[in-house]
């Protein structure tokens, strides 16, 4: 997977605890688009256009992420486990942009993290697979 992209409003949101990033929090998730998100202006699940319908074994992905302590950096580690999506009773796609959110309602509805850019379309036929490979650490915080 290449290097995550930043929303602009992930950091402030992280700061004003719109997120819950702890194991127990809210959870993780990813979903599939075409369209390239706007890092500037973008804060929602629901301003990115183009997300894929729930269709052919596809659904956003919870990534089961966790904070650790990293001694070595004295940062808090945001990290995720892979994940694999199967396409299932027919074609998956296209998509070229992996996004990230938290799957929180208050007090806002799915606030974005970042996204992946795969740099040209990818599209599941019937029974293959894409695994969400996710660098380590996703994101640090001091």
């Amino acid at each position: 997977m290449s290097q995550i992209i930043f929303f602009d409003v992930f950091g402030n949101d992280v700061l004003t605890k719109v997120h819950d990033l702890q194991t127990t929090g809210d959870a993780l998730m990813v979903a599939l688009t075409d369209v390239e998100p706007d890092s500037a202006t973008d804060e929602l699940l629901g301003d990115i256009a183009g997300l894929l319908a729930e269709t052919n074994g596809y659904a956003p992905v919870d990534v089961e992420n966790d904070l650790v302590w990293n001694a070595e950096t004295s940062l808090w580690d945001l990290t995720a486990e892979d994940k694999v999506i199967t396409a299932a009773g027919g074609a998956v796609g296209p998509f070229r942009y992996v996004v990230l959110y938290s799957a929180a309602t208050t007090p806002k509805d799915n606030p974005l993290v970042g996204y992946w850019d795969y740099g040209s379309e990818i599209t599941l036929a019937d029974g293959e697979t894409f695994t969400l490979e996710f660098i380590e650490p996703i994101a640090s915080f001091g």
